[in-house]
Parts: C-alpha cells; structure tokens; sequence
C-alpha cells in the first residue's frame, strides 16, 4: 500500500508545510511508500520510502484579474481548469484500491477540480479517498444555529462536497478540530471526522526543551498582514519598556512588498540596539522552529480579529502542544480553541500595539499565564494529537 499526499500549496517541508514530512515519515514507520505532490516550485527529491514531487501549477489564491466584480469567481474557474490538466498527468492506473490518496488542508478553490478528478476512477480500482479540512468553511455553528460568514466559500465548498459524493468509492472527510468539524459536517450534509492535529516539528523531542525563564515569544510565521506583522516594530518598543526583565522572540519569513520589507528593516534596526529583542528572518528548520517555539514562557498571536473568527492557526495548537500559555484576540477561533482545550490563556487586544502591549503586561504581572494548567492541556492534547495518531486516522479509518 502507498499513500499520496496532494497539496497545491506545498513547497518546502518547513514550518507547517512539516507536517507533510512528519507524518510522511510516520507513515514509512509503518512499511507505506509516500509520494507527496506541490506546487511547480517544489524540488524534486527522493529517498527510500519517500519522495516529493512538482506538479500544481496553481496555489489556491491569485488574482482573477483586472476585473474585481468577477475576480473570485474567474480565480475559481481558473484553479478548476488547472486541476484538470495537473492531476492528469498522475496515473491511475499507478494507483491500487488499498492505496490512500490524501487532498490536505483542501481550499474552496481547489475542492471541485479535486471531487471532479476523484469522480474519473473505475470503481474497481478507486483507491481509498481523504480530503483534509482545516481552512474556514464559510459558516459558524458554535452559536447553535448556522450563520452564513462567507457565501461564496460556503458555496465553492458546497460544490464540491456535492461532486465528491459521485465518486466511484467513498470519499471520507476528515477536518482538524471540532470546531471546523461541526460546520463542515453541516455544510457538507454528512459527518466528518477527526484528523489528528500535527506539528510542524519533531514531536518525541520538542518537549523536552528547556524553557528559557521570562522570554515572549512574539511571532512566528510568514510575514503577513492579518498576523499583526506591520505593528510588530511598535509592539516590540513598547513591551521592553513596560517588561524591563523579559526577553522578546520574533520569527518571520517571506516580506514581499514594500510595506513588509519596512517593517522587516524597522525590526532590524531595534534588534541592533536593543539586545533584548532576538530577531530570527527566513524559513526555520523543523529543529529551530520547534525550538523557539520550546523555549518560549509564553506565545503570543496578535492576530486580527476579522480574518480569525473562524480561521485556525498551527501555531496556537503547537504551543498548547509544548505547554507554553498563549495571549490571544477574544473573540475569535483561537480563543474558543484555546478555551476548549483547557490551555492557560489570557485574551489581548490586538488592534493597536499600545492596547495589545498594555493586556499583555497586565496578563503577565497579573499570573494570568499558569505553566502548570498549560503543561496539563499539552498531556491531554499529546493524548490524541500527533503525527501517529494522524497515520492511524489514515491508515485504519473506514468509509465514510
């Protein structure tokens, strides 16, 4: 038996892109030959057990085009197209009925074009079928009736969920976390599974890294606007002057554009002058980004509130992971995760650096933050996440 991991997104095996390795790896543990597919970009590379591979012409965002009224649908139309021609050149007749083909974190804009290609196999020789949920589906049920956030996402999921279900064999949906659960089980009008919550390093080592006394970590991730990056600069200047004996840690990567390359300078130039911001720029390996993350007191994610209302984040499920507190937005999918995972948490407002600073502070000196409640939600989260219970997800789950 093989399993063939598809992502159109994939590129390198760094950051949260390591989740592909890691339980590619876990999966060669097992006696299974992976083959991950990415974007055109990826490197080829191969060894035993394992190789990746360019294919995907098309991440899942681009402009539609100089015409905003019909930018998203021509961008889903054009994703749809390209899907056809890339997945036709993966030979079925390479894939066997126990083989495990596997779309991970699948986007609305992708969905279709992979139902559709799942619909081409011969029922005697459909291999056994996943799609990955863990982008938001376009709707909210966590107030116990459902309320429509995005009508076109919702509707792009909608399609293709509806085309996965004339697929020769059945196609089991599996989603990261119970709240992306529940309303893709409505939205898709069947029940979906749990996939276990991987880690983008290596989990047997990571939490025995020692913690370093009084150091917040600030950001970890690619530079984007919707993570607070652009305050990063401020917030940093304020939190050395109101926490005089405590470290700040900030990992960034991918500053394109002229704004993110300001910010990135700005950065540097305090990081010059003030030991006490440690500044790591570019991709992290598994081993350092696990690393930051380990030694951390305590993790902060001054994201914006809109873009997460319902949107996950890797970063909050990993530091819970670790036992490492987080400060997080009220309001939003990573408070009401952190909350139903039981991990110490305190909430922040992230709308400006000098609101945000003055929360943090006063979480800090107040003992908002408790390692000893965080070490316990990482012992229950470790109990039924991780990469080998997402192979055993894989591996031994029936059809839907």
């Amino acid at each position: 038996m093989q399993v063939v991991l598809l992502d159109p997104f994939y590129r390198v095996g760094l950051g949260h892109f390591g989740w592909h390795l890691r339980l590619a790896e876990a999966l060669n543990r097992r006696g299974r030959q992976v083959r991950i597919y990415g974007h055109h970009t990826c490197k080829a590379e191969a060894r035993e057990g394992l190789s990746q591979s360019p294919l995907f012409s098309l991440a899942g965002r681009d402009s539609g085009g100089d015409d905003p009224a019909m930018e998203a649908v021509r961008s889903f139309r054009r994703h749809t197209a390209a899907l056809a021609r890339d997945l036709s050149s993966l030979e079925q007749g390479g894939l066997a009925p126990d083989d495990v083909v596997v779309v991970m974190a699948a986007h609305e804009n992708q969905l279709l074009g992979f139902a559709r290609w799942m619909c081409r196999f011969q029922p005697e020789a459909c291999p056994r079928l996943f799609i990955q949920l863990m982008r938001p589906s376009g709707i909210d049920v966590r107030r116990g009736r459902v309320q429509v956030t995005d009508k076109l996402r919702a509707l792009l999921f909608r399609l293709g969920f509806d085309k996965a279900l004339q697929a020769p064999g059945p196609v089991r949906l599996l989603a990261t976390g119970p709240q992306l659960q529940a309303s893709y089980s409505v939205l898709s009008r069947q029940q979906v599974g749990l996939f276990p919550i991987i880690t983008g390093f290596a989990e047997s080592t990571t939490v025995r890294i020692a913690l370093r006394d009084k150091t917040l970590l600030l950001y970890l991730g690619g530079s984007r606007g919707e993570k607070g990056v652009k305050k990063l600069p401020q917030l940093s200047a304020e939190l050395m002057r109101r926490l005089p004996d405590w470290r700040f840690v900030a990992a960034l990567w991918g500053s394109e554009g002229p704004e993110k390359v300001a910010t990135e300078a700005q950065l540097r130039d305090l990081a010059s002058r003030e030991p006490r911001l440690e500044l790591h720029l570019g991709p992290q390996s598994p081993e350092a980004y696990g690393r930051l993350l380990g030694e951390a007191a305590a993790v902060l994610l001054a994201y914006h509130p809109p873009s997460y209302r319902e949107r996950s984040s890797g970063v909050l499920w990993e530091a819970i992971y670790v036992g490492r507190p987080v400060l997080v937005p009220p309001g939003t999918w990573l408070d009401a995760e952190a909350r139903r995972l039981g991990a110490s948490f305190a909430p922040v407002r992230t709308g400006d650096a000098a609101s945000c600073a003055a929360d943090i502070e006063a979480a800090i000196r107040g003992g908002a933050l408790d390692p000893v409640k965080a070490a316990a939600a990482a012992r229950r989260f470790r109990a039924t996440n991780g990469v080998e219970a997402a192979a055993t997800a894989l591996l031994e789950a029936g059809p839907s």
